[in-house]
């Protein structure tokens, strides 16, 4: 395999893990799986899989109702957990490193199914998962990145 895939160059030059960052993440009981997005993007963001079995007793306790996977993983409670769990991750990750924004996968990874971007001995197709969720890719960096871009040009583009 191709080592130089193993890497994300940011678009301000700086070559990171993702997969060092996703260990870090996969850390909380509540992560079934991360997948770090950020190759030529000014900041790192992350696709979720949430633990079902972990996360649905964490709901349980909490009495918070849900009607499956999807119900679950979308659940406004949910997003408050995993993002304590990000920040307690950023914490133990250089400033290059922090993932600044996230989104919870609304279906569980099938290394069953065909097509599906995660292999049967779980191993994540990177390329494969931005092309299945490019939806939630997208809604991570919409028009941030350009403003952010504009900032530090001076306001280029604003008009």
């Amino acid at each position: 395999m191709d080592r130089a895939r193993d890497f994300i160059v940011t678009a301000g030059g700086k070559t990171l893990s993702p997969s060092f960052i996703e260990g870090v993440l996969r850390a909380s009981a509540f992560i079934a799986e991360a997948v770090v997005i950020g190759h030529g993007r000014n900041y790192l963001t992350a696709l979720i899989e949430i633990d079902f079995d972990t996360v649905a007793e964490w709901a349980r306790r909490r009495d918070i109702a849900y009607a499956g996977f999807t119900s679950l993983a979308q659940h406004a409670e949910v997003r408050g957990l995993l993002a304590g769990e990000i920040a307690r991750a950023n914490a133990e990750l250089a400033r290059v490193e922090q993932i600044k924004d996230f989104r919870i996968l609304p279906k569980a990874l099938d290394p069953e199914q065909e097509d599906e971007p995660v292999t049967p001995t779980r191993k994540v197709k990177r390329g494969l998962m931005s092309e299945h969720f490019r939806e939630l890719v997208d809604s991570m960096y919409d028009d941030r990145e350009a403003r952010l871009v504009a900032e530090h040009a001076g306001g280029a583009l604003d008009h």
